[in-house]
């Protein structure tokens, strides 16, 4: 489903998806061109992926919980996720005032805060999707601001030597439980329960269970959430739903390829610069009863056209409400 942002209405997207839409597109033309060249290609702003790992390590507010970890990030677990990201959340007391988390990010000697009129509009257009996506039936209520720019590498060689990276980094036993997390993405998503999975894990990693592994694998795991066959092809983020109430994307696509998972298959989102892809997370589901979306990234097996900008090429910016 596309509509134009002009044309979303309260409880409008909760119809929609409550009817069966998997995703539905908002179209907002320059409006979100410009809040992209402001956020993404502003050279002003030095991004993780194009800065000192001194200046990521000194801006990441880290967490053991994946969602909950804010600033910069680099995440490399084969089968799991494969990125380097800045993530920022932004609270509003009761005058409106912004209140970004973090409000500064290190660039070298000097400190750069992201623009409050950038973190305004995001703001809006996130009050604009939670409008649409709240059923008419439930009052408004507070949320936080969910600001994400990812970027994913070229192509499956340069992310293979960043997962290297991370794994020789470790020590001996984080050696281990880096194989183990490897084996652990090659899970299907239907067996993927904590303590399942993980023993499958373990299995893998002697060679006579890792055969009865596989085959359990293969014989229990739903073939139609299998890793993507073919030439090139293969999972840089694994099949999940995000824990929030929505993900709305946009972005560059030169090498990978963001798919949802609907009517038992898997389909290729359309996203562009110009126009908000949304999915609903399982916040969502606890609040207004709307199923979330599993989906997934992937190298596409497609060559880029040219070559993959260093700063834009392959970069989501999501933007969601927690």
């Amino acid at each position: 489903m596309t509509v134009d942002a002009g044309d979303v209405r309260p409880a409008m997207l909760a119809e929609a998806f409550l009817g069966g839409a998997a995703a539905v597109t908002v179209a907002f033309g320059d409006r979100l061109g410009r809040l992209w060249r402001r956020l993404v290609a502003d050279e002003r702003e030095q991004l993780p992926w194009q800065a000192p790992l001194i200046d990521i390590a000194r801006n990441h507010c880290g967490s053991e919980s994946l969602v909950k970890s804010l600033g910069d990030v680099a995440y490399f677990q084969p089968g799991q996720h494969g990125y380097i990201a800045r993530k920022i959340e932004i609270d509003r007391d009761d005058a409106g005032t912004l209140k970004p988390e973090p409000a500064r990010f290190f660039q070298g000697d000097r400190e750069y805060a992201v623009p409050m009129p950038a973190l305004s509009e995001c703001c809006a257009i996130v009050d604009l999707i939670m409008d649409g996506l709240r059923p008419r039936d439930r009052a408004p209520g507070t949320s936080r601001v969910v600001l994400q720019r990812l970027k994913y590498q070229a192509g499956a060689a340069e992310l293979e030597r960043l997962e290297a990276l991370t794994r020789n980094a470790m020590a001996r036993w984080g050696r281990v439980g880096f194989r183990i997390d490897a084996h652990r993405g090659r899970v299907n998503p239907r067996l993927n329960r904590k303590g399942l999975s993980d023993a499958m894990a373990i299995m893998m990693l002697n060679p006579r269970l890792r055969r009865l592994a596989e085959w359990g694998n293969r014989t229990f795991g739903d073939p139609r959430l299998a890793p993507p066959s073919g030439g090139g092809r293969r999972i840089v983020e694994a099949a999940h739903l995000d824990d929030r109430f929505f993900s709305a994307i946009c972005g560059s696509r030169d090498t990978i390829a963001t798919q949802v998972y609907h009517a038992g298959a898997w389909h290729t989102l359309p996203i562009g610069l110009d126009r908000l892809t949304i999915i609903p997370g399982k916040t969502a589901q606890r609040a207004f009863g709307l199923t979330p979306a599993l989906h997934r990234v992937i190298y596409s097996g497609d060559a880029a056209e040219g070559e993959v900008d260093p700063r834009t090429g392959n970069v989501t910016m999501l933007l969601g409400a927690a």
